[in-house]
């Protein structure tokens, strides 16, 4: 039966923990900028462009993997992954159809108020299941009637 010798040892154990560091860092890496893309795609939804607070919502012209909603402003990450949107009063003008309610699953605080989101609120808000802090979308010109989906963010 063959065995490293004991100088080897200490080395294995420190490579195995440094691919298992790469792997978890990479898949942090991969889920922001998937994350990204999803708010870029809401982003380009908007009717007006002209806001301060968006225009540091942009993809790098470098390659896929350094985009980092991160640094957005408006945007606060925990561990690679957005955990809050906190976009009030930013003269917003579009609609949440576009949202990427799926593409955000460790959201847990959204404030989308004080804009000029419009039409209804897509039943598709219930895909924010770790929505445990706060959802404010008031101040906002929402029309029809409130999605009963909605009631199953049991945790707000």
């Amino acid at each position: 039966m063959s065995s490293l010798p004991n100088h080897e040892k200490p080395f294995s154990k420190h490579l195995f923990l440094i691919l298992i560091i790469s792997f978890f860092t990479l898949k942090i890496a991969s889920a922001s900028v998937d994350e990204a893309e999803a708010l870029l795609t809401w982003k380009a939804s908007f009717t007006n462009m002209n806001n301060t607070l968006l225009k540091s919502w942009k993809s790098s012209n470098h390659s896929k993997g350094s985009v980092s909603p991160c640094t957005w402003l408006g945007v606060s990450c925990i561990n690679g992954s957005i955990n809050r949107l906190n976009i009030t009063n930013s003269s917003i003008n579009g609609t949440l159809h576009s949202f990427p309610f799926s593409s955000l699953p460790n959201l847990e605080y959204a404030n989308l108020s004080m804009n000029q989101l419009s039409g209804s609120i897509p039943p598709q808000i219930s895909k924010l299941s770790k929505l445990i802090n706060y959802l404010d979308l008031s101040y906002n010109q929402f029309s029809g009637s409130i999605t009963p989906e909605i009631g199953l963010l049991t945790n707000l």
